[in-house]
């Protein structure tokens, strides 16, 4: 019986979008992954699991399908601090990109083993990699078809390139393949060297690039590390791409200097506010998310993720299993230049800071409902989207709001659209 594992990453260190970059490794059986398979189609969901396009409209998909899967994986998680990283590199005169690639000749070797050096039961090994052209070659062979094609075309292009300008031509093809870290092979040939050094008795038959969308295994380490960046980064205190005139004005008669000359760099007036902090500008994205502590102005689509995230929380079994996962980060202590040490990272602290900020957030969105209902609450007085307006938020958040309701007993004239 053949065991299948699952490659995916998290904000990658040299887009400089992040504070960390993020590994994670699944594994289960084959036979484990087709029981998933199953479950998800009968649920009807026909969308991709992805947690940057998460709609709270779909969420009792995403948590069943979420919470059934975590039964059957075995998970690694590897965390880097880009920054550490970044300057550890230029002290050996690397770029970027070049650390990124030596990184992907570590860790996800790293990461697979763990699981593979355990798994005693399974000969068979297949293993699946999030598509993505910086891997290099998407599978074993160079001689993809897409390869096939370009070289064939430069070859009948008789009239067009004379036999030097044809050979620059394939040349470039065959650099641009090989300067890739070439995942797919590098990996097979590094944990197929692990199971014959090691008398394990594995042996790695595919290694592929795959498109998420066909695998729900890439699509469920997805949900984990989008999950883990949430909270690490703590995503949910980002401010507003877009914030209304009116809104700003309230908030800028209620800062300090300091904090209006922030918003004031990091916001450009149009028909809204519109926020120009590039995404690469780690240290001011950060400045605001604190600040956003005091403003409570939140984007959309982190109250949908947030919401998400709470509801996994809130299930003890769905905590327990989350909190167990191995989890390791690089370096250990950053406060340290010398200290090059992997330590194993725990998420409880994070999670702690998440409900408390998730329970203020959702006591005050409780609270301005009791005072707009103003009266007895099991007093059925008002249609559903008049509660929803109480925050102006769209039909996207309904779930949100039901769930207010709910917990307050208060019934509503009808449902939203």
């Amino acid at each position: 019986m053949s065991f299948e594992l699952y490659f995916d990453e998290s904000n990658k260190l040299d887009e400089f979008r992040s504070t960390f970059s993020y590994y994670g490794i699944i594994g289960c059986s084959y036979l484990d992954r087709k029981k998933i398979d199953s479950y998800k189609n009968d649920t009807d969901l026909r969308k991709e699991l992805h947690f940057v396009d998460f709609n709270l409209s779909l969420v009792n998909y995403y948590l069943n399908i979420f919470k059934y899967a975590l039964d059957f994986i075995k998970t690694n998680i590897y965390i880097v601090n880009n920054e550490y990283a970044i300057k550890t590199g230029e002290k050996l005169k690397l770029k970027p990109t070049a650390i990124r690639n030596l990184l992907y000749t570590k860790i996800p070797e790293r990461l697979i083993y763990g699981i593979l050096r355990t798994s005693y039961d399974f000969k068979n090994i297949d293993i699946y990699i999030d598509e993505w052209a910086g891997y290099g070659n998407k599978n074993l062979e160079f001689f993809s078809e897409e390869n096939a094609k370009k070289f064939k075309s430069i070859i009948d292009s008789s009239s067009k390139f004379s036999d030097e300008k044809k050979i620059k031509e394939c040349n470039k093809i065959i650099n641009k393949t090989y300067n890739h870290v070439q995942l797919t092979k590098t990996l097979r040939e590094q944990l197929n060297a692990q199971a014959m050094y090691r008398g394990l008795n594995y042996k790695v038959d595919r290694c592929r690039q795959e498109k998420s969308d066909d695998y729900i295994g890439l699509q469920i380490v997805d949900i984990i590390l989008g999950i883990f960046s949430f909270l690490f980064e703590e995503k949910y205190l980002e401010v507003p791409k877009n914030i209304e005139i009116n809104t700003m004005n309230n908030i800028l008669g209620k800062l300090k200097s300091d904090e209006r000359e922030l918003i004031n760099s990091a916001y450009k007036k149009y028909e809204q506010y519109k926020l120009i902090v590039p995404t690469d500008d780690i240290k001011t994205r950060n400045k605001l998310k604190q600040l956003n502590k005091k403003l409570k102005i939140y984007d959309i689509n982190n109250i949908m993720k947030a919401e998400f995230v709470y509801l996994i929380l809130s299930d003890n079994e769905t905590l327990k299993k989350l909190l167990t996962l191995n989890i390791f980060i690089w370096p250990e202590d950053d406060s340290k230049d010398t200290n090059s040490t992997i330590g194993k990272e725990y998420i409880s602290k994070y999670v702690a800071t998440f409900l408390n900020f998730k329970n203020d957030f959702d006591n005050e969105h409780m609270k301005a409902i009791i005072d707009f209902h103003n009266d007895k609450l099991s007093e059925v007085k008002y249609n559903f989207k008049d509660y929803r307006n109480i925050f102006d938020y769209p039909s996207r958040l309904s779930k949100l709001i039901e769930r207010y309701l709910n917990k307050l007993t208060i019934n509503w004239l009808d449902k939203d659209d």
